[in-house]
């Protein structure tokens, strides 16, 4: 095989889904022969030999850092650098990879851990904090006259030579929405594997209904989520809300969740698989996503999701009705209804919960890493 490297903004995988996902193909394809390396400016992994990784400060010149990861590149006889976070996106990080393609034979594969139009507005008043409903709304304007998601992404995918997004289901939206006809045959789609290969034993569950999650309103939206757990109240009984994860908005969310009942804040976790294990159901209820790790990962415990119709990806990991709930965006009253159902009927929430664990698991690590293995073979020939 042969050396490839991942240029993220961390790499301490307990830092996100992102992060953890990454860890986990690396040292997956790692185990198939490949030597994998890291480039990053932030979060450092002191698991990780100093000889597989290279940190760079982001506030240095397009020079320096282009020099830097060249020579690392060279060193280390990279043949494929992939770049995982939209931070690299930039023109800054543009001008980057022009100028590391200049100096290495390196093939580049960018991506995009989310849908192709994440920056669209598709908020509704009252099941967002105020101040990010507003804020939204003055964004849709503003990008009318200029949106820099648009430029960014399509410089990237001008530079890249391929371009890695989360689902099949996601080619035709970035076509359109970036305005590419992808006749170069850019793009690819590889799912997020579930980084745990343990195997769920049908351990005894607890009611509750799990939120796993960044607390940061302008993507994960757990106001609506909270707003939604006011509205069952009245026939909560037993069930207690568990929401793990920090974030910028985390106070907001205690604040507000001091009127309801049965409302845990746990704050981060570094095992989070005892919180799925325990868990009946999942919940969540963001703006978009890209194909989300904590979703994959509850399923892969047997809690049954219920979830908002806010990404296109979503489809790909639950079956309406059969294992799971996909509510339509916005619609709280039938997120309510359905939720309380699946809270009061055991049974159902039960079948749910077997239909999960029979069906067959799309997002294996094994599965996934042998489509990285042809992918990364084909780009270098």
């Amino acid at each position: 095989m042969f050396n490839i490297c991942f240029m993220v903004t961390n790499i301490d995988p307990y830092i996100g889904g992102t992060e953890r996902v990454t860890q986990t193909i690396a040292e997956g394809l790692q185990n198939r022969g490949f030597n994998t390396f890291f480039i990053f400016p932030f979060k450092d992994n002191k698991i990780i030999s100093s000889s597989r990784k290279l940190k760079f400060n982001s506030e240095d010149t397009v020079a320096l850092i282009s020099n830097l990861i060249s020579s690392f590149l060279n060193l280390n006889s990279i043949k494929v650098l992939v770049v995982v976070n939209r931070m690299f996106h930039s023109v800054k990080y543009q001008k980057i990879f022009s100028n590391i393609k200049i100096h290495s034979d390196v093939k580049i594969i960018a991506s995009l851990h989310a849908a192709p139009d994440n920056w669209v507005n598709k908020n509704k008043w009252g099941l967002v904090l105020p101040k990010v409903y507003i804020k939204e709304c003055i964004k849709s304007l503003l990008y009318k006259i200029y949106n820099p998601h648009i430029k960014n992404v399509v410089g990237t995918y001008n530079v890249a030579d391929k371009f890695l997004l989360l689902s099949e289901s996601y080619k035709k939206s970035f076509e359109t929405t970036y305005g590419i006809s992808d006749t170069q045959i850019k793009l690819m789609a590889i799912p997020n594997p579930c980084p745990f290969t343990d195997i769920y034993e049908n351990e005894e569950k607890e009611n509750i209904v799990l939120i796993v999650s960044r607390m940061q309103e302008d993507q994960k939206r757990i106001y609506a989520a909270l707003v939604i757990w006011k509205t069952l109240e009245n026939s909560i009984g037993s069930w207690r809300l568990v929401i793990v994860g920090n974030g910028p908005d985390i106070n907001t969310y205690k604040k507000y969740a001091k009127q309801l009942k049965n409302v845990e804040f746990v704050g981060h976790s570094n095992d989070v698989q005892s919180y799925y294990k325990k868990s009946k159901i999942f919940m969540m209820t963001s703006i978009w996503e890209g194909l989300p790790m904590t979703l994959i990962e509850s399923i892969h415990y047997g809690c049954v999701p219920i979830v908002f119709d806010s990404f296109a990806a979503v489809h790909d990991i639950i079956e309406d009705g059969v294992t799971g709930y996909i509510i339509k965006n916005n619609a709280s009253n039938e997120f309510s209804s359905k939720l309380s159902c699946l809270m009061k009927n055991n049974s159902m929430l039960n079948k749910m919960q077997q239909n999960i664990l029979e069906k067959e698991n799309l997002f294996t690590l094994d599965k996934i890493l042998s489509v990285w293995k042809k992918e990364l073979i084909e780009l270098i020939k």
